[in-house]
């Protein structure tokens, strides 16, 4: 068993962009005769080249491994070579780094931190933990990355199930990397789109993976999150839990999985969370069956042991340990949500809100009045699609054309500027209101790719 004991990260700023190498280090969780240790480089092209280092301790192990990447690094075009000393972990240089030392070049900046992604087998347990929680766990491509080379490998290892979780108390996961996503979307998308392709390819994977998957959503859940923990077999809700879509308030649209996820919950309230991204604690999530089951957060570590000690039936122990998460809520507004949210266009949604003239439906009116008239129409047609879909993966590739169109529109821009960035709240959405939004501008962002710009599935 290992665990990923840290990665070093290399970027280099050049005309054009950036290009970057990630170097994964993992080492044994218990003594061995070799003591191996793996690791991974992750170059700018997208190859993952292993390589191995043995040593009598993880110290020395973790020496030989920088030996191993730094001849690698050398012999790399443009050559790569350490910023700084490497001593943060108290190692002395070996000759190799020393070399690079001398020869460093400034235009390469290196960072060591912990990985953003934590994977290991424990008790025939593949264990995947969110790490990056100044962030809430946001995803960027490498943690997509770093996901699905785990996942490839435990098909074929004594794997009985696999869990996903987060380190921290702050959420599970609050979604993608929106300023990443807006910056390449200002330009010419291909950081974005080679995102989302890698994201969907993780969500596909885990939808379609033989084996059972536990998530423990324990706190903001959102987006990308989402998509980490909707394809999952157990799905696990705590009092903390705090559940959206909230795309089309910053411009976007429920990707992920959402086209296919939100239709078939009950009645619309799908269509109701992807319009207004209306937030829902447990008791709904639970209710709805977006959660499979409630626990209380002082009961998680217990669950995660009980896991490990059955990992071949999380289901069971998830039945084992559930609790009552409550009253639902939204039970109250089914009735109103699916005969006034059960139209085919916006403006008949509109309408019914408006003709029903309640409390309830006047502040949902309201509420959908704020977000972007063109989400609002992109959404509600992923959603009618997106049920009539016959596979996850037709799902995916419809979400990806769409995705890569979206990100460079006037109002995906203005979303993530008035709610990421300047915070001011105050988006000025173009077209201003759902007149303005034609019938071909939708068409024209639905529109199919060529056949080589489409999303496909992991082989």
């Amino acid at each position: 068993m290992t665990r990923t004991a840290c990665e070093r990260r290399f970027q280099q700023k050049c005309d054009g962009g950036s290009q970057a190498v990630r170097v994964v280090f993992d080492i044994p969780l218990e003594e061995a005769d070799d003591w191996r240790c793996d690791g991974r480089i992750h170059w700018p092209d997208g190859g993952v080249e292993p390589f191995y280092a043995y040593g009598i301790d993880s110290v020395q192990a973790l020496i030989l491994a920088q030996s191993a990447v730094a001849i690698r690094l050398d012999a790399a075009s443009p050559q790569v070579f350490w910023h700084e000393q490497n001593d943060r972990l108290g190692l002395y240089l070996t000759p190799s780094l020393r070399h690079l030392e001398r020869d460093r070049k400034p235009s390469w900046e290196e960072s060591l931190s912990e990985p953003e992604v934590i994977t290991r087998v424990e008790s025939g347990v593949g264990r995947i933990t969110l790490n990056r929680p100044k962030a809430i766990h946001a995803l960027n491509r490498a943690m997509c990355e770093a996901m699905i080379e785990a996942l490839v490998a435990w098909k074929s290892d004594a794997v009985s199930s696999v869990l996903i979780d987060h380190a921290g108390e702050r959420g599970f996961c609050a979604g993608g990397d929106i300023r990443m996503i807006a910056e390449s979307g200002a330009g010419d998308a291909s950081e974005a789109k080679a995102f989302f392709h890698t994201e969907y390819q993780l969500n596909n994977l885990m939808f379609e993976y033989p084996k059972p998957i536990t998530a423990i959503v324990d706190g903001i859940v959102m987006g990308g999150g989402v998509g980490i923990s909707e394809p999952a077999d157990v799905r696990i809700a705590t009092e903390r839990t705090t559940y959206a879509m909230p795309e089309t308030g910053i411009g976007l649209f429920p990707d992920v999985g959402g086209g296919w996820f939100l239709p078939r919950l009950p009645g619309q309230t799908g269509v109701w969370l992807a319009l207004t991204g209306a937030r829902l604690k447990a008791a709904d999530t639970v209710a709805l069956g977006i959660h499979t089951h409630y626990v209380a957060s002082d009961v998680v570590e217990a669950l995660k042991a009980e896991l490990l000690a059955n990992p071949s039936d999380p289901q069971a122990v998830a039945d084992r340990v559930t609790g009552d998460a409550g009253e639902a809520p939204l039970a109250a507004h089914r009735e109103a949500i699916d005969r006034l949210f059960a139209f085919d266009t916006v403006e008949e949604i509109f309408a019914a809100l408006e003709a029903d003239g309640s409390e309830w439906a006047l502040k949902q009116l309201a509420t959908l009045k704020t977000k972007s008239p063109q989400s609002l129409k992109v959404s509600l047609r992923q959603i009618r699609e997106g049920a009539k879909m016959a596979t996850f993966a037709d799902n995916m590739a419809m979400e990806y054309a769409l995705g890569g169109r979206v990100v460079s529109t006037h109002d995906f821009q203005e979303g993530v500027r008035a709610v990421i960035i300047d915070k001011d709240n105050a988006p000025n959405w173009q077209p201003a209101d759902i007149a303005g939004v034609s019938d071909e501008l939708v068409e024209a962002l639905f529109a199919p790719l060529a056949d080589n710009e489409k999303w496909t599935p992991l082989a």
